[in-house]
């Protein structure tokens, strides 16, 4: 633990909660929310020159939608109709980011609050979410227009939208409509493009949460979009215990951690953390706050690329006008905190919201070596020679293959051994019943490579790896038919990994030669 110095920054000229905040070209930006009383405000500020600087908006958005789409314009949408958090809105509009006006108005396809949002590309917007109203996914194509994209097979108040390739997005989430608890149905993950699937992982582990309309999902991404994969850090509880999950295109794990997520400090008892990571790439480090009952506020700091993963929790004094609230990250690194509930911690409340604004530097020192003119040429050299040792390695490697075609042949026991970590992760950690599983992602979670795992069930098994995999999908399907008569075909299947009802109905066929009642009338 890490005791730190908060940063008072000027107060918001309209105390709010239930807005936006964004960081965008140096300056700090507000959208919405609620004011004193619980009732809407139809304004926005930004922060310039040590001050706040206040906007009209068209329409209030109370627990809206905030999502930059280009370079120069962020999509506001959605929110409370009434006073008191009442309601839902179709109202939509552009803050232009170089002129702070709002314009280009429009109206989503179906009115909205508590929902979320994740800009893809050419200015589009993937939408869902909704509180006391019906869900659905929603697109905003970049020009102003709204559209239904296809129904949910669970209704959600403000999911998690994660990327998971170049044109899909999952969505899931622990709480309905309602707020209710979602139980083993927060498990399932839908779709923009293909059918849902089940994450096992997701019935142990819930997802904290809501993660709150205010929480912007790409704040979670921690990989490079040009590499091709799409990877996000989210918080998950099980019981009484806490832990960082990590979504790597449609495969979920958890992230090791040196130690468990701590839930009461030395200096102030109990920390209550708030569901959202927010992730500084450049750094390679992600970030939840917290707070105790005195006001103090906790920065957990998370150093997510070593396995296990250090843990740092930098904590304030008590903090009496701090406002419990969605960070947002600067350019520099550090946590700006704007607004939120004046009665944090273990008595919140909507109607007394603060216009505190705090800043948390833990970026300091990143830039450190920027303009050392020695460090910058050692830096140089030791990039050359970890190129040259690479070029050397990679020759060694290509004429090792080439010398002995036994580099790709695993010894008896070896495969042997594999075979048995395999049967193991499946029975144990039942990777099956996602219906995207690949040898490659079985290959990452036991550290070695895919021409090893698929070989090694073709030798051990005379399987394919799809072989493999949905035997193990036909014994579950099996087990549920059994013990749950009465459960639908659509959960069976679904709960199994099989990727849509033919498929399951195909290969149950072919595994046991009956359909499923025939099966289930021999029992």
């Amino acid at each position: 633990m890490v005791k730190i110095q908060a940063e008072r920054l000027p107060d918001l000229n309209i105390p709010r909660v239930g807005h936006h905040t964004l960081y965008v070209n140096g300056e700090l930006i507000v959208f919405g929310g609620h004011t004193t009383g619980f009732i809407p405000t139809a304004t926005a500020e930004y922060l310039r020159e040590g001050k706040w600087h206040t906007m009209q908006m068209t329409y209030p958005h109370d627990d809206g939608l905030a999502v930059r789409i280009t370079q120069d314009k962020i999509l506001v949408a959605g929110g409370h109709k009434d006073n008191l958090g009442i309601g839902q809105t179709f109202e939509a509009e552009l803050y232009d980011i170089r002129t702070h006006t709002f314009g280009n108005y429009g109206c989503l396809d179906m009115k909205r609050t508590m929902l979320g949002g994740l800009a893809i590309d050419s200015g589009r917007v993937v939408i869902s979410g909704n509180w006391y109203a019906p869900d659905g996914i929603e697109m905003y194509d970049g020009k102003g227009n709204f559209s239904f994209a296809k129904n949910v097979s669970v209704e959600r108040s403000a999911p998690y939208i994660l990327r998971a390739a170049k044109n899909d997005v999952l969505i899931f989430g622990s709480y309905g409509t309602r707020g209710q608890s979602l139980g083993d149905s927060a498990a399932i993950v839908d779709r923009l493009r293909g059918e849902p699937f089940m994450v096992p992982l997701l019935q142990r582990w819930k997802p904290v949460g809501p993660p709150g309309p205010l929480s912007h999902n790409s704040d979670k991404f921690i990989t490079n979009v040009s590499g091709g994969t799409f990877s996000y850090l989210f918080l998950a509880s099980n019981k009484d215990s806490l832990a960082l999950m990590m979504a790597r295109d449609t495969v979920f794990s958890l992230l090791p951690t040196v130690a468990p997520i701590p839930q009461t400090s030395s200096v102030g008892g109990r920390i209550i953390w708030q569901g959202s990571v927010i992730v500084d790439s450049s750094s390679q480090k992600a970030y939840i706050i917290g707070v105790d009952s005195e006001k103090r506020l906790y920065i957990l700091c998370i150093e997510y690329t070593s396995q296990p993963a250090p843990l740092t929790v930098y904590y304030t004094e008590p903090l009496p006008d701090f406002g419990f609230n969605i960070p947002v990250l600067t350019a520099d690194g550090d946590i700006a905190i704007i607004g939120g509930n004046a009665k944090t911690g273990f008595q919140s409340t909507n109607y007394e919201p603060t216009a505190s604004a705090w800043l948390i530097r833990v970026g300091g020192g990143k830039k450190e070596y920027a303009d050392n003119t020695l460090w910058g040429n050692i830096y140089i050299w030791l990039c050359g020679v970890a190129a040259l040792v690479i070029v050397a390695a990679l020759i060694m490697f290509i004429r090792s293959r080439r010398s002995s075609s036994k580099t790709y042949t695993l010894q008896d026991s070896r495969s042997k051994n594999l075979m048995s970590r395999i049967r193991k992760l499946m029975d144990q950690e039942q990777l099956f019943r996602n219906s995207d599983l690949k040898a490659a992602d079985v290959a990452s979670a036991l550290a070695t490579n895919t021409y090893y795992v698929t070989s090694c069930i073709k030798t051990e098994q005379g399987q394919t790896f799809s072989q493999f995999v949905n035997s193990y999908r036909v014994e579950y399907a099996k087990q549920q038919l059994r013990e749950h008569p009465d459960k639908s075909v659509l959960l069976i299947y679904m709960d199994a990994g099989f990727s849509s009802e033919r498929s399951f109905f195909r290969i149950f066929k072919e595994a046991t030669g009956m359909t499923t009642r025939e099966w289930l009338s021999q029992q």
